[in-house]
């Protein structure tokens, strides 16, 4: 392939600002991916794609920071290099194939002499808008122009979907899906408490819990949420669901326990989906006892057999926490979107969270989590800066042209 250099924000080293270079795409890749006269080549499963938007994330930065392993062979790499290689963050992406492996191919002229609807087709194709998550564990990410990724990471884009609307919703939505479908699996009338309900994740939370008839609670930390929220009540309500209280965590955490229980008759909720936690960051000296006291009144407003969902982790429950979860039959579960991808033994089901997201997006059940105005390419450092200050109900995107 023709292509030798793309535009990217990379890192020359952990613990640095990206700089937006022109960068050898072969710098990127690891041995197999470079034929013998150097050229860019594609493995058998793989996809070139050209990259239209990228949605970022807590995870960029604690790449940035060193807090993520590269996989063996790039780290081998390293070790006989005198520079250390370029790396590309940005794993939640929309783009356009422009090429694609042997055996995506071949796959593609199998199914179109079958009897298949072409538009439903499990397979990428040249010219085709795809949305995808790109795993954590390879030196090449999607914040570049063009990025290479397995084609079992990707899902067709809608039409009428934009590029950045479908970035946007590829990490909270995995998240919300997950714990919904697979943690949760709850019944008409279930009373879901949404955790830091105005956040990207929280939203899609109370979003598509009301869609599918559950009662939802959601907490938010700051006038601005609160409002947010209030508004998003307001808009969603429905026959089947209803976002039936917005929780002020400033009045304390035992009056927000109070709430809750008076709000469920005190038998307490059936669910708990905890979407974000910067609960009690405020005051870093005290964080250790904010956060003891918030897993305390959350245990204690489970109801009997509930569920608590969390996507941070760094949870830990000492033996009387546990204890307590036990005795109430309930359950503790972790969420974490790049797990599809890292262990890809489940394509078939991140296919299907990704369908059903898509769908969703595209007939307005879900609305767009876009912040403010995207960044361009050129702007990438300030939209890292951005993301580290977490002052934005919305995500920031970067939209490459």
């Amino acid at each position: 392939m023709n292509i030798t250099t793309t535009r990217c924000a990379c890192l020359s080293n952990i613990n640095q600002e990206v700089s937006v270079d022109n960068i050898n795409i072969n710098q990127l890749l690891p041995s197999n991916n470079i034929d013998i006269d150097g050229n860019l080549t594609l493995g058998p499963a793989e996809v070139l794609i050209k990259v239209r938007a990228v949605a970022l994330s807590s995870i960029d930065t604690e790449v940035c920071a060193g807090e993520w392993q590269f996989n063996q062979q790039d780290t081998d790499k390293d070790k006989n290099d005198e520079e250390p290689k370029p790396i590309v963050t940005g794993y939640e992406f929309s783009g356009v194939v422009v090429a694609v492996g042997s055996a995506v191919a071949r796959m593609n002229e199998l199914l179109a002499t079958s009897e298949q609807d072409h538009d439903h087709l499990p397979t990428v194709r040249k010219g085709q808008a795809v949305v995808g998550l790109a795993p954590i564990d390879r030196r090449l990410g999607c914040m570049s122009e063009y990025t290479i990724q397995n084609v079992s990471c990707l899902a067709p884009k809608p039409a009428l979907v934009l590029h950045e609307d479908a970035a946007s919703i590829v990490g909270p939505g995995l998240r919300v899906i997950t714990a919904l479908h697979h943690h949760i699996s709850p019944r008409v009338d279930d009373t879901l408490l949404v955790v830091q309900g105005a956040s990207p994740t929280g939203r899609l939370a109370i979003q598509l819990a009301v869609h599918r008839g559950l009662r939802v609670l959601a907490t938010g930390d700051t006038t601005e949420e609160i409002n947010f929220l209030e508004d998003l009540g307001a808009r969603i309500g429905s026959r089947r669901g209803e976002l039936i209280r917005v929780l002020d965590t400033r009045k304390g955490i035992d009056s927000l326990l109070t709430e809750i229980l008076e709000e469920t008759g005190y038998i307490g909720v059936d669910a708990i989906f905890e979407a974000d936690s910067s609960h009690g960051d405020s005051n870093p000296d005290d964080s250790n006892n904010t956060d003891t006291d918030f897993k305390r009144i959350m245990l204690e407003c489970l109801g009997t057999n509930g569920s608590y969902i969390t996507t941070r982790r760094d949870m830990q429950l000492d033996p009387g926490e546990s204890k307590r979860l036990a005795l109430k039959g309930a359950s503790l579960s972790f969420v974490f979107e790049q797990t599809w991808v890292l262990s890809p033994s489940k394509q078939g089901r991140y296919l299907h969270i990704m369908n059903e997201l898509m769908g969703f997006l595209a007939d307005g059940t879900l609305g767009t989590l876009v912040g403010g105005k995207t960044k361009s390419l050129g702007r990438a450092r300030e939209a890292y800066r951005e993301i580290k200050t977490k002052n934005t109900i919305g995500r920031v995107i970067v939209k490459i042209e």
